[in-house]
């Protein structure tokens, strides 16, 4: 298992896309069948970045063992078959997760 240096889960390129998505979303006309998509596109990664800016593990899909969490800490497993794909949580436990932490961060 090798190191990772930088991972598709680190904070700076979820709040990037976030931020891009955002332009998108900002360009088109309100009232248009696209800006709710680029928005929502958008909100996906700003919860994604959120949770990444406390620990990439928040992201980890836990579905198919450890090798997402590890790959999370920075170790890129090696697949005999094909390349290691990391999978996240799915949007929805994402803002389980960022709702959770917010009323934790609210009582301290």
């Amino acid at each position: 298992m090798a190191q990772a240096s930088e991972t598709q889960w680190d904070y700076e390129p979820l709040w990037a896309k976030a931020s891009s998505y955002m332009e998108r979303a900002l360009l088109a006309e309100r009232d248009s069948d696209i800006f709710p998509f680029w928005a929502s596109l958008a909100l996906e990664f700003i919860a994604r970045a959120a949770l990444a800016s406390v620990h990439p593990a928040l992201l980890a899909a836990t579905r198919d063992g450890s090798v997402n969490l590890l790959y999370a800490f920075g170790f890129a497993p090696k697949m005999a078959q094909r390349p290691f794909v990391p999978k996240s949580v799915d949007i929805e436990e994402a803002f389980l997760v960022v709702n959770k932490s917010f009323q934790i961060s609210r009582r301290n």
